[in-house]
């Protein structure tokens, strides 16, 4: 599978005192969660800067061990059957486009057209078209905001294992809709202002409950996508707050991971110890336990 080219949100970046920096960030044309631990060589040169938005070259390194896990896919080499999100990447390239990702402050990267992130074979840092849609990013990933917090308050409503998959979703659906018939409120004015600033005019305004008896016409209508598992919906394991290594300690105990899982991580990255990993600036207990979960749950 060949490199790929994209925008990118830089969320944290942190020197491993080894080999590289370990990256996260946000990746709107890899999906909506935020991708930790990217590997950025440190002969690349200096790693981006935290809450910046560029456009980075990423390269396919392997199947992710979670969805391995999980059953989503199979072992083997990477052949591009994969969804991205299935994929561990490493940072090979980057520059800088001016504008501020959610995550930072600075002025807003003008908005562009809605194409797709181009493939390279190699390494790249300019050149070519690229994911640069940021309204749609927002969109996105607000509305997978909104599907977890209608599957949670729809749990919270429940008696304790008295769902189906197929019931969690029938009813979470109209309060994810209500939700998102709010956000596209708040948005009001992206693309439809973008349109009328390019000449166009509206005609009129239609009420989604006059599409429920609309027949689309044409024989190569694609199928309806199959409904989310509960997997889908909540995404994978979380961290919980922890704030220091006493408590680090008891969460790893019960995470059921042994010493040698622990040290084997650590001295991946550079550390003998838990305690030589909290010594270096910025680094905490909560980012401890995420690497953890990161590395050796995959």
């Amino acid at each position: 599978m060949e490199n790929i080219e994209t925008q990118c949100d830089i969320v944290a970046v942190r020197d491993d005192n080894n080999w590289r920096y370990s990256i996260d960030a946000d990746i709107p044309a890899f999906g909506t969660r935020t991708f930790k631990y990217l590997s950025w060589r440190k002969g690349q040169g200096d790693p981006p800067e935290v809450g910046e938005r560029g456009i980075g070259t990423f390269e396919p390194y392997r199947r992710s061990n979670y969805y391995i896990k999980q059953g989503a896919i199979t072992e083997g080499d990477v052949d591009g059957t994969e969804e991205k999100w299935q994929i561990d990447w490493n940072f090979v390239g980057y520059r800088p486009t001016g504008g501020a990702s959610q995550n930072g402050a600075g002025e807003t990267m003008p908005k562009t057209s809605n194409v797709a992130p181009t493939a390279s074979s190699a390494p790249t840092t300019s050149g070519g078209a690229v994911f640069l849609d940021a309204d749609r990013a927002v969109r996105l990933r607000e509305e997978n905001v909104n599907d977890r917090e209608a599957v949670r308050n729809v749990i919270a409503m429940e008696e304790p294992g008295s769902l189906t998959i197929q019931g969690l979703i029938e009813l979470a659906e109209p309060l994810a809709n209500w939700y998102n018939t709010r956000l596209a409120a708040r948005l009001a004015g992206g693309m439809v202002g973008a349109a009328q600033a390019a000449g166009a005019t509206v005609v009129s305004v239609v009420s989604d409950d006059d599409f429920s008896t609309f027949e689309p016409h044409g024989a190569d209508m694609p199928p309806e996508p199959e409904p989310p598992t509960i997997e889908d919906i909540l995404g994978g394991p979380e961290v919980p707050l922890i704030r220091n290594r006493a408590a680090l300690g008891k969460w790893t105990t019960a995470m059921g991971w042994s010493k040698a899982q622990i040290a084997e991580v650590l001295n991946n990255h550079g550390f003998d110890t838990s305690a030589d990993y909290l010594k270096e600036k910025d680094n905490t207990a909560q980012g401890l336990a995420e690497l953890l979960l990161e590395e050796i749950e995959e």
